[in-house]
C-alpha cells in the first residue's frame, strides 16, 4: 500500500487529486485478491497465487472493473479513460514489484502458466521498505525539497531497482563464465 501511495503522490501531489491516490493506491493491492480464491488448500493458494489477477489479461480486465465503478459511484466528474489508466498503472505498479522478486509471476495467463521472475530483490527487502517509508518520516518537513519527498523517493527506488536489476546481471554473467571454465 506505501507503494502504490508513493508513487501516486509523485504523479498527483496536490490535494485536490486525493481521489486519483486512492484510486491508484487501491489499485496496487488489488491483485493480491486472488488470496480469497482459495479452498484453504496451501498447495492451491501456491498454485493460483500470482495467476489471473496478475496477468496481463487479468489487469486489463480488473483496470475495466475498477475504473467502472470508481466513475460510477465515485470520481463522476473523470474521464473513464483517465480512471482506467490510473487503474491499470496501480495494479502494474503491484505485478512489476511481485515480478522483481524469486517467486514468480504468471505474467500471461491463462496463455501460460510459467512463472517469470527477474529475481533482482529479496521478496521482503529492507532497503525498499526503508524507501517507501521515507515520504513519510518527513511529511512534517516544510520546503521545496520536501514537498517533492514521494518523487524523490519514487526515483531513489527506480535507482535502487536499477542496480539490483545491473547486480542480477553481473551475478549471471559471472556465473556463466565460471561455468564454462569449469
Amino acid at each position: 500500500m506505501l507503494l502504490g501511495r508513493m508513487i501516486a503522490r509523485s504523479i498527483w501531489p496536490e490535494r485536490k487529486e486525493r481521489g486519483m491516490v486512492i484510486l491508484t493506491t487501491i489499485c496496487s493491492e488489488f491483485p493480491d485478491i486472488d488470496v480469497f480464491f482459495s479452498n484453504g488448500n496451501p498447495l492451491q493458494h501456491l498454485q493460483i497465487h500470482r495467476g489471473l489477477t496478475h496477468s496481463i489479461l487479468g489487469a486489463s480486465l480488473l483496470a475495466l472493473l475498477l475504473a467502472g465503478v470508481t466513475k460510477r459511484w465515485f470520481l463522476k466528474e473523470r474521464r473513464f479513460s483517465t480512471l482506467y489508466l490510473a487503474s491499470l498503472g496501480g495494479l502494474g505498479i503491484h505485478i512489476f514489484f511481485d515480478l522483481v522478486t524469486s517467486y514468480g509471476t504468471m505474467l500471461f495467463y491463462p496463455f501460460s502458466k510459467a512463472r517469470l521472475s527477474f529475481d533482482t530483490v529479496f521478496i521482503v527487502d529492507p532497503y525498499i521498505w526503508l524507501i517507501l517509508l521515507l515520504p513519510l518520516l518527513l511529511r512534517w518537513r516544510r520546503g521545496a525539497l520536501f514537498a517533492h519527498r514521494n518523487l524523490i523517493a519514487t526515483i531513489i527506488l527506480a535507482l535502487y531497482l536499477s542496480l539490483g536489476f545491473l547486480n542480477h546481471g553481473v551475478a549471471m554473467h559471472r556465473l556463466q563464465r565460471w561455468t564454462t571454465a569449469q
